[in-house]
């Protein structure tokens, strides 16, 4: 999940013929290279259409529908519909954008609200943009957003509700390989989904271990850790190979997750300075009090952004 600061047919068939015979046994598609190789936006004339078909199609699945009637509630509590919240993209993601308000004459006093967007890779297949769906929902419906202004906001906290925290990266893995078997079969099921599979349902301990791995990435992600001087020891990082990569950043998520820190406080920070040169230009337009405040959030700044400034 990231935030910005600031199925398928069968041959001669078409896909919408398809979906009551999926619902009658259960959700489950019989193995087919269509599944595969038809593009997901072919599926219909327009991209709200497609974007429709896709869900009718996570719809088969129980855990599919529960996920679905989740986030149409949500979009519902924004005054949306699901389909104002599903757009088509170059990558899939879920992208929370955090719009912060504050008044001039009031320095500590800040408003915050979220809206959240989620895209869909327009290049996918239709079955891998049912399961990129399933995942980018599950952020959407589940994951708290975070506000890196706060005091708080620290990389330790934010790699742990990225990978492991509700909504984040493990439970939207789990959340898409149940619903791929409900709805392909095992024999369909990725790599990453086989690897975490028991026999009867998925293991988040193992799925856990999966996303810690970071192979040719380790030292890397051990150098950047010691220069932001975050304390790995309680962390499962392993040297051996990932098959689990952010498709945001094309890298394992340990390492992802420290890259899209450094981009969102160097974001953070660079607003803070012009809010800050904004307050010492007006400085004798705020009421007595301001100066303390204002100290304040120079001091704050200093320590925030030493790492992330130029």
């Amino acid at each position: 999940m990231k935030i910005i600061f600031l199925l398928i047919n069968i041959v001669g068939f078409s896909f919408v013929s398809f979906a009551g015979t999926w619902k009658q046994r259960g959700g489950l598609i019989k193995p087919s290279g269509e599944i595969k190789k038809k593009n997901w936006l072919d599926l219909a004339d327009s991209h709200k259409q497609s974007i429709k078909e896709i869900i009718n199609v996570i719809e088969t699945s129980k855990a599919g529908l529960k996920l679905i009637a989740k986030a149409r509630l949500k979009a519902r509590m924004e005054d949306k519909s699901l389909l104002d919240v599903i757009q088509v993209g170059d990558v899939s993601i879920t992208d929370t954008t955090l719009v912060r308000r504050f008044s001039p004459s009031r320095p500590g006093e800040i408003k915050y609200s979220t809206k959240s967007v989620v895209y869909i890779d327009r290049s996918l297949s239709a079955k891998n943009a049912v399961l990129d769906l399933s995942h980018e929902l599950t952020h959407y419906v589940y994951k708290k957003p975070f506000n890196p202004y706060k005091e708080d906001f620290e990389l330790s906290v934010f790699m742990y509700d990225t990978i492991e925290a509700e909504g984040g990266e493990v439970d939207a893995f789990l959340k898409e390989c149940e619903i791929a078997l409900d709805i392909f079969g095992k024999s369909m099921l990725s790599g990453q989904c086989q690897e975490v599979f028991n026999g009867e349902g998925f293991s988040r301990a193992k799925s856990v271990e999966e996303f810690y791995k970071l192979g040719l990435h380790y030292n890397e992600f051990v150098e950047k850790s010691d220069k932001l001087k975050l304390n790995t020891s309680r962390l499962p990082i392993s040297s051996r190979n990932s098959t689990l990569i952010s498709s945001a950043w094309g890298v394992p998520y340990p390492l992802s997750v420290i890259e899209e820190f450094e981009s969102i406080m160097g974001k953070v920070c660079r607003n803070d300075k012009k809010r800050l040169t904004y307050f010492d230009s007006n400085k004798g337009r705020f009421p007595a009090s301001a100066p303390s405040r204002i100290t304040k959030l120079y001091n704050d700044y200093h320590r925030r952004c030493k790492n992330f400034t130029e």
